[in-house]
């Protein structure tokens, strides 16, 4: 890694920190650069003001666009799908509850902060899903009387409020806590579901 690199890493590192602890506008780019050990000019040189650094925090630690399931989302059966999918939040948010912290701060101070990504994870993310959903509503594998928006609503909520909870309560250690994501999940599947012996799940 050359000098830019760790430059970049280094201050990448440090307002994802100040990001997570005080919002967006509560941290001056003095601050990251006084914390990172850096000269202000190379913040401004790298990444151009403030909001520009705040993108690349949040490009640099999100999903790949290709991370499963969105590799192939019609390989995966509705289980799998949903399985893989809780994997990559909980990894992504577990490891890095600061990342989580950032987003949901600057959702609350200001959404445009963030329109590029919204826009992104929008087409990247919530639409791969929905369009998931209603092909398995379409073929019977899921119920169709609750609209695919809602069904992802449900998902994330549950899954948001299981992560906090992964934060800041650790509890029964890596184990215990991988039972109850599976029965997290599992309820979550049985839910959404269609019900064997009903018209469409016979």
């Amino acid at each position: 890694m050359g000098n830019r690199e760790k430059t970049m890493d280094q201050l990448r590192k440090t307002a994802l920190d100040l990001f997570s602890r005080k919002g967006f506008h509560g941290v001056a780019t003095s601050d990251v650069a006084r914390k990172a050990r850096r000269n202000e000019s190379l913040l401004f040189r790298y990444f151009g003001d403030k909001r520009g650094l705040l993108q690349d925090v949040v490009d640099h630690y999100q999903l790949p666009r290709d991370e499963p399931p969105f590799d192939d989302p019609d390989s995966y059966s509705v289980g799998d799908f949903f399985r893989v999918l809780a994997d990559g939040w909980f990894r992504t948010y577990v490891a890095r509850p600061e990342y989580f912290r950032v987003v949901r701060y600057c959702l609350l101070e200001d959404p445009k902060l963030l329109k590029g990504y919204l826009k992104d994870y929008r087409e990247n993310r919530i639409i791969p899903v929905l369009t998931y959903i209603s092909q398995r509503q379409l073929s019977g594998e899921i119920r169709d009387d609750v609209s695919p928006l809602t069904l992802v609503i449900g998902f994330a909520g549950g899954l948001t409020s299981w992560v906090e909870l992964k934060i800041w309560l650790p509890i029964a250690g890596n184990d215990g806590w991988d039972r109850f994501q599976e029965e997290w999940l599992k309820v979550f599947l049985d839910s959404i579901r269609v019900p064997a012996g009903s018209p469409r799940g016979a």
